[in-house]
């Protein structure tokens, strides 16, 4: 917790006595842009076809052909949640969550398997960056069966329906960014949107978050930062980042070295979830043996999710949004009340964003997040309690104005 905050405030990001600095802050996180409001309730579970005597709850109330899914039932005792993604033919990405019939969560001696066949089921397993288990299924085109296997005997249904196999490619989910992709469908759920995935966010380098990554280099840079040690992986949006940081960098005469060939500077991460949270974790290594990344750890906007943050004692990021704030304490209470194992992320709020037709104007601005509540708050901020946060018990701190007045 100290390394967090002596980081900061190396960086000029924190005062000595543990507080903000810089522009003040409003009192209030951003809201959304002038006009905009929710077009949708927050979709609930539904028996499946309105038939209060049907086994299996979809999200939304009814499955949807070609679009992603998030089924609930239980069975033995085990509430068993299925998310399907992108519900297309073909290889799709299986997400299951098991919880008591209270939707604690629930320790199982077994392995949990899916597929289509029940005498042939794969294993449901972690992955790097994200909670839940997933394993790849290849689905056919039409109406079909998922089941989920947990114990040596118990088979249980799930409907899917792909729909047919034309139309345009479906984003390729099950891949190592697929978990980001789940969440961020989820999301679009979530928020009442029953429209199909059309795209994955690691396919492309948003516009808002190459001006966010653009800013968060020219802080670095006005903090005379003398190495950014850099981490990204092959994805397209990845590798667009990759060079995004490195021009700008180069621009205002900082030097850009590969993560694995250095300790020093600062490090800025922008792989996605999985690559982050190797990389993350031998950061966190060099830490506890020595010095290293004295000018902190900074990540990218969409790695706002607690098993990244939960990879070393301390983050920063640029962000647009207070977790605070009114419509991110909005997604994260209907997360809660449907999905209570699914942990709050950026990428997830963006799909809740996107399906409540809510965008963001305005620029980003800086925010230190652990999963230890230690800070001193921002500005309006002292009276909040951390359930109120996307990381209970933790914190997502505001530490700089809005990042175009500090960007140069």
């Amino acid at each position: 917790m100290r390394r967090l905050t002596s980081t900061l405030v190396a960086a000029g990001l924190l005062g000595a006595g543990g507080c903000a600095v810089g522009p003040a802050p409003a009192a209030d996180s951003p809201e959304p842009a002038a006009g905009a409001r929710p077009s949708r309730p927050a979709a609930s579970f539904g028996h499946l076809g309105g038939d209060p005597r049907a086994a299996v709850e979809v999200l939304g109330g009814q499955v949807r052909p070609g679009v992603p899914s998030v089924e609930r039932q239980v069975h033995d005792g085990v509430l068993l949640t299925l998310t399907v993604a992108p519900a297309r033919p073909g290889w799709n990405l299986v997400r299951v969550d098991t919880a008591g019939p209270d939707q604690q969560a629930h320790e199982h001696d077994e392995t949990v398997a899916v597929g289509t066949d029940p005498a042939h089921l794969v294993p449901a397993t972690p992955r790097p960056g994200t909670d839940g288990s997933w394993a790849r299924v290849r689905l056919p085109a039409g109406a079909s069966t998922v089941y989920v296997g947990h114990g040596p005997h118990h088979r249980v249904p799930f409907p899917v329906d792909t729909g047919t196999a034309s139309g345009p490619p479906a984003p390729a989910v099950p891949g190592a960014d697929g978990p980001e992709c789940t969440a961020a469908s989820t999301g679009r759920l979530l928020a009442g949107d029953r429209t199909p995935l059309d795209h994955c966010p690691a396919e492309a380098l948003g516009q808002a978050d190459a001006a966010d990554l653009r800013a968060m280099v020219g802080t670095l840079a006005d903090r005379r930062v003398p190495t950014v040690a850099l981490l990204a992986d092959g994805s397209a949006r990845g590798r667009a980042a990759r060079s995004l940081v490195l021009k700008t960098a180069t621009a205002r005469g900082l030097r850009v070295v590969a993560a694995d060939r250095t300790r020093d500077g600062a490090l800025v991460v922008v792989g996605g979830w999985s690559r982050a949270v190797t990389g993350l974790a031998r950061a966190a290594r060099e830490q506890r043996h020595g010095v290293a990344y004295q000018h902190g750890v900074w990540l990218a906007p969409w790695l706002l999710t607690p098993r990244v943050v939960d990879a070393v004692s301390g983050t920063v990021l640029p962000l647009r949004f207070d977790v605070r704030g009114t419509a991110a304490r909005a997604y994260a209470a209907a997360l809660r009340r449907t999905l209570p194992s699914v942990a709050p992320t950026e990428a997830g709020f963006a799909g809740w964003r996107a399906g409540q037709r809510t965008p963001y104007d305005g620029p980003a601005s800086l925010y230190a997040a652990a999963r230890a509540a230690f800070m001193a708050p921002a500005a309006g901020h002292g009276q909040h309690e951390t359930t109120v946060a996307w990381f209970p018990g933790g914190t997502v701190t505001r530490v700089s104005g809005p990042l175009e007045e500090r960007a140069g």
